[in-house]
């Protein structure tokens, strides 16, 4: 993980964090249907282009991550009400300061002292979360992206 990386899921958090489930999950949808169609229409103009087919393959390997993750989404809605009132507003109290701190790092140790001072104050459920974020993993067609 980079430190612009880093400095993007703050951001994120900060601007989109406290947007329901609901309207992110309609978000995903709409993203992966003008994915899907552009695919489409690449594949209709170049249909032997072996690009256009590994963003078939990618397209595919997306879609299966999205419905992973709208049951994920499902199950946070149901039965997560409580741990999500609680990391709002700790979201919204930490996540600038979070980010302030990266801006001025100039390497990724550095930035992950930063950010074990911050969460340092903050709840279990926070810092659990927060490390949850700085370990999420590339999926498969990201690695093989990066490998190529």
């Amino acid at each position: 993980m980079t430190l612009d990386r880093l400095l993007a899921i703050c951001e994120g958090l900060e601007d989109e964090f406290d947007g329901s489930l609901d309207a992110l999950d309609n978000r995903l949808h709409r993203l992966e249907e003008e994915f899907e169609n552009r695919v489409a229409a690449l594949q209709d103009r170049y249909p032997s282009d072996p690009d256009v087919g590994a963003l078939q393959h990618l397209d595919t390997g997306l879609r299966r991550t999205l419905r992973l993750l709208r049951g994920k989404l499902t199950a946070i809605q149901e039965n997560g009400d409580n741990l999500l009132e609680e990391l709002g507003p700790e979201v919204l109290k930490h996540a600038p300061a979070i980010r302030e701190k990266l801006a001025s790092c100039s390497d990724i140790e550095q930035a992950a002292i930063e950010i074990q001072k911050e969460i340092h104050d903050s709840s279990a459920s926070f810092r659990s979360f927060i490390k949850g974020m700085l370990m999420w993993k590339d999926s498969p067609e990201e690695h093989l992206e990066k490998k190529e």
